[in-house]
């Protein structure tokens, strides 16, 4: 399948098609942190190095994190120079000898130097979206037990020491994409139901309660991103918005699949 990009910010990119071709295998998401491309997906080289699948590009050349991950990458999630990679590995910078590689089960912290283990025990299934929100760390996926024993269904926190559930989520399929609208998280997925409550592909957080944000919810959201007022909502339906109150179409959108989303001030990309 083919598809475009365009990438926007304070990035110097030349061309993206040759900074494309310099990755050997399929990207699957992209953040900017701490003035950087933050690049995660199934590959493992850039620019002929060994990355193991994350990899920065700072506008000029990439860059590893150490020695990354030791599988595919899923989701990235960042605050300043904090990253969090999320995907289908078990071991953070991984060595031939072993010598210095930390386990961390399918998500890890990389502080701007090194990497750390979010506790020893972390999800017992995959994680498909992070989002970081005043120091803390917001992560959706089909789990159902994070730290250990903590049940909670498809949304889990961790806050820099410890996890914990938020709202006593029980989605009854995966979450697959986040993003906040000022206080309020909204996730996006697969699911029908949370607990006993009809939330159709998508539902808020409001720091009390979960709710389904508009009646009859919209299936099939692949992407989530917020300019601070409004959601942005990009899927199989193409492009769509909603203020708080209302879902309205963008008039020019694309009313075809749409992966990914860029909001620059008034523009969106």
């Amino acid at each position: 399948m083919k598809s475009k990009m365009f990438l926007i910010g304070t990035l110097a990119l030349s061309s993206l098609s040759t900074i494309a071709q310099d990755i050997d295998g399929p990207t699957k998401v992209m953040v900017v942190a701490d003035g950087k491309l933050v690049i995660g997906g199934r590959f493992e080289k850039s620019d002929r190095r060994v990355v193991n699948n994350v990899t920065t590009w700072d506008g000029t050349k990439f860059a590893g994190l150490a020695k990354g991950v030791d599988g595919q990458c899923l989701a990235i999630a960042s605050s300043g120079k904090n990253v969090y990679v999320a995907g289908d590995y078990s071991v953070v910078n991984k060595a031939s000898d072993g010598s210095s590689e930390i386990p961390s089960n399918r998500i890890a912290h990389w502080d701007g130097a090194k990497w750390n283990s979010l506790g020893s025990q972390t999800v017992d299934r995959d994680v498909y979206a992070a989002v970081c929100k005043d120091n803390k760390l917001y992560i959706g996926g089909n789990f159902t037990k994070i730290g250990g024993n903590l049940e909670t269904k498809g949304v889990g926190v961790w806050d820099g020491k410890k996890w914990s559930a938020l709202g006593n989520a029980q989605f009854d399929r995966a979450v697959l994409a986040m993003a906040f609208v000022g206080n309020d998280l909204y996730v996006a997925g697969i699911f029908k139901i949370n607990g006993d409550e009809p939330m159709e592909g998508i539902a808020k957080w409001d720091g009390k309660a979960w709710t389904e944000p508009f009646r009859g919810g919209l299936n099939d959201i692949k992407t989530l991103v917020s300019d601070g007022k409004n959601l942005y909502m990009g899927g199989s339906f193409g492009l769509k918005m909603f203020d708080g109150t209302t879902v309205t179409e963008i008039k020019g959108a694309p009313t075809e699949d749409v992966f990914g989303i860029c909001v620059d001030g008034s523009k969106v990309y």
